[in-house]
């Protein structure tokens, strides 16, 4: 159930929008007057979950419409992503012999372009609530299929800024827990890999002067 398609009312809808977009609903769909219980159920759901603040803002942001176990932290999150990439990166085979330090960079450019990514994401965000709020008008009864499609929308953009956000956050953890391990692979090639970059370069440099030449 989507309670705010349920009420028929946008995201930015106040509590008092809430409340009488509801009561009018309940009116016409109450069972004593002839009205679908079934129906007149959602609609007085919707309204409580959409009155809670709390539960209001975990559908706004998860989708859910019910309290469920406790979120894991970021710790655990920082864990879980790190595998994720650990065989990610060992299965394209492109860690240049070594694993360790391709993580690192991995998790490093990421750092490094998430804000502004972030950024993007915001005002893509932003942009689409404007309309929603200021542009798009509706006949007055008339179903609101084009708000509706916004609001879903809007909702998959903060899902997508909230994972990006997370990201974010536990990058220096990934980095911390990169440190307990060491490779003790074979060292690697400077020019494995592919395309000839800055850092094989200084890679080869080193290499070189290692070995005296």
């Amino acid at each position: 159930m989507n309670p705010y398609e349920t009420l028929g009312v946008s995201m930015s809808a106040s509590k008092a929008d809430i409340k009488r977009a509801a009561k009018r609903k309940m009116q016409r769909n109450h069972p004593d007057r002839g009205g679908d219980e079934a129906e007149f159920k959602r609609i007085n759901a919707a309204q409580k979950l959409l009155c809670d603040d709390t539960a209001r803002k975990r559908y706004d942001e998860t989708g859910s419409e019910s309290a469920q176990d406790e979120p894991p932290t970021d710790e655990q999150q920082a864990i879980m992503v790190l595998g994720k990439i650990f065989i990610t990166i060992l299965e394209k085979d492109e860690h240049d012999g070594d694993l360790l330090y391709a993580m690192n960079v991995e998790i490093a450019k990421g750092m490094r372009e998430g804000p502004q990514i972030i950024s993007a994401q915001k005002r893509k965000i932003a942009k689409t609530e404007k309309v929603l709020k200021k542009h798009l008008k509706q006949a007055e009864g008339k179903p609101t299929y084009l708000q509706n499609s916004l609001i879903a929308h809007i909702a998959v953009l903060n899902k997508q800024l909230a994972q990006m956000e997370l990201a974010q956050r536990i990058g220096p953890i990934m980095q911390e827990i990169l440190k307990d391990y060491r490779w003790e692979g074979p060292p690697p090639s400077p020019l494995a890999g592919g395309d000839l970059t800055l850092d094989k370069l200084i890679k080869m440099s080193q290499l070189l002067r290692s070995q005296g030449i």
